[in-house]
C-alpha cells in the first residue's frame, strides 16, 4: 500500500498577503528574463506546439500522467513538463541527456522551467484545450507564498494560455 504524503505547515488558513500579492502581480508587467536554454527548447518544440489539440500536463513528475492523458485523449497531443531530470528520468522512455522526448505517438515529455514555459506559450499565443497541474509542490511555509503557482507574477500566463484549468492538491488550503 501506497504512503499518502501529507503537508504540514504552520498556515492553517488563506495568507494573509494573498489579495495583496495578486493585486500587484495582475496591475504589473513580470519583466524576469527568460534564459536561453528555455527559449531554445520553446523552439525545439514549436512544430509540435502548432497541432490545434493540445493538452498541457505542467509538473508532469516521471510522465504517468502524461500517458494516462495520451491513452484518453488519442486525438489530442499531450505535453508533460517539469523541469526535474530526476523525476523524468523514472521514465524508461526519458533519457538522462533529454530535454525533449517523445514517449507515445501522441506524448511528449520536456524537461523546462514550467514558468518560462508558460510565458512563452503566452507571449507566442500557445492554447491548450486543457492545462493540468496535479499535485504541485505546495511551498507550505507562510514565507514561500511567492512561490506558490496561484500567488506568482506568471499565473496570468498560466491562466491565458488554456479556457480549460484543472489543478489538484493534496493540501486542502492550497
Amino acid at each position: 500500500m501506497k504512503s499518502v504524503y501529507t503537508v504540514a505547515s504552520t498556515q492553517c488558513q488563506i495568507h494573509p498577503d494573498l489579495d495583496k500579492i495578486v493585486t500587484k502581480h495582475k496591475n504589473s508587467v513580470y519583466q524576469k528574463p527568460i534564459a536561453l536554454l528555455q527559449h531554445k527548447i520553446f523552439e525545439a518544440i514549436s512544430p509540435i506546439l502548432s497541432n490545434k489539440r493540445l493538452i498541457l500536463d505542467s509538473g508532469c513528475g516521471t510522465g504517468l500522467s502524461t500517458k494516462h492523458l495520451a491513452d484518453s485523449y488519442p486525438d489530442h497531443t499531450i505535453i508533460g513538463i517539469d523541469k526535474s531530470q530526476t523525476r523524468l528520468a523514472k521514465n524508461p522512455d526519458f533519457t538522462a541527456d533529454s530535454l525533449v522526448c517523445k514517449v507515445s505517438d501522441n506524448a511528449y515529455l520536456i524537461r523546462a522551467d514550467l514558468i518560462s514555459f508558460w510565458r512563452l506559450c503566452h507571449a507566442n499565443g500557445v492554447q491548450f484545450d486543457y492545462h493540468l497541474l496535479y499535485y504541485p509542490n505546495p511551498w507550505p511555509k507562510p514565507s514561500q507564498v511567492k512561490r506558490r503557482f496561484h500567488a506568482h507574477p506568471a499565473l496570468s500566463s498560466f491562466i491565458a494560455i488554456s479556457n480549460h484549468i484543472a489543478a489538484r492538491s493534496n493540501w486542502r488550503l492550497y
